[in-house]
């Protein structure tokens, strides 16, 4: 397993949603996202390259290509 996330404490989508989902499917997804794979995790992208005060409190883990819409706003401005 690989090491936790360093944006998991901040993460308002974690802290709001994973509670609230089927024990079996919040595990998947922290296992996957928080754990495994951070750098396909929209959330991860967005609080690595603009810092987590950026991170909408709404985006999904999974929601690549709205962070990639977000990124691309933010770095071109």
């Amino acid at each position: 397993m690989m090491d936790k996330c360093p944006y998991k404490e901040y993460c308002d989508y974690y802290r709001a949603n994973f509670s609230n989902m089927p024990e079996k499917y919040a595990q998947i997804l922290e296992i996957y996202y928080c754990y495994g794979n951070q750098c396909e995790c929209a959330r991860y992208l967005i609080a690595h390259a603009l810092g987590v005060e950026e991170l909408p409190a709404d985006l999904a883990p999974y929601c690549m290509d709205s962070a990639k819409k977000i990124l691309d706003k933010k770095v071109f401005i």
